[in-house]
């Protein structure tokens, strides 16, 4: 059982409860007249409608919470990739500085020196200088399609 205490402001509301509900429901003194005692609350839990309401705004905030943490996820991925890739290509043509390149030379190379590049299991390779990945687009190449094929070509 929950038990509140109360002090002089509830008395007199406390005095009439006592009044009208023959039930013997508290421990009460009375001291030089202050009043002062210990009332037994009964509180049986939570209403339907608080749950619901609780409910539905944890609801809505994991909505809001969920693509977002996607959409961060995604771009640290693309980020991972993007790093590795430089890091890849860095090392490749010191490493080209020794050799002439082939593609089975750069896959050997490629199996020997690293693991995992893409976090997304995309494929390696390297052309025209440059090592890219299947699933990951590099920011430059995007930003040079789309001014390429943003316009209609004049004959």
């Amino acid at each position: 059982m929950r038990y509140k205490v109360i002090g002089n402001k509830e008395c007199s509301k406390l005095f009439l409860k006592i009044n009208t509900n023959n039930k013997r429901k508290q421990k009460v003194s009375f001291e030089a007249g202050r009043f002062e005692g210990i009332v037994k609350e009964e509180n049986f839990g939570f209403t339907l409608i608080e749950l619901v309401s609780v409910i539905a705004i944890i609801s809505v905030l994991i909505g809001i919470a969920i693509p977002t943490y996607c959409g961060f996820m995604q771009v640290a991925e693309s980020r991972l990739c993007e790093v590795n890739r430089s890091v890849i290509e860095r090392l490749y043509t010191a490493y080209l500085l020794e050799n002439e390149h082939a593609d089975r030379l750069f896959n050997q190379f490629f199996i020997e020196n690293f693991d995992e590049i893409c976090p997304a299991d995309g494929a390696i390779g390297y052309v025209d200088g440059k090592v890219k990945c299947s699933v990951h687009i590099d920011k430059n190449e995007s930003a040079d399609d789309e001014q390429a094929g943003g316009e209609v070509p004049w004959l």
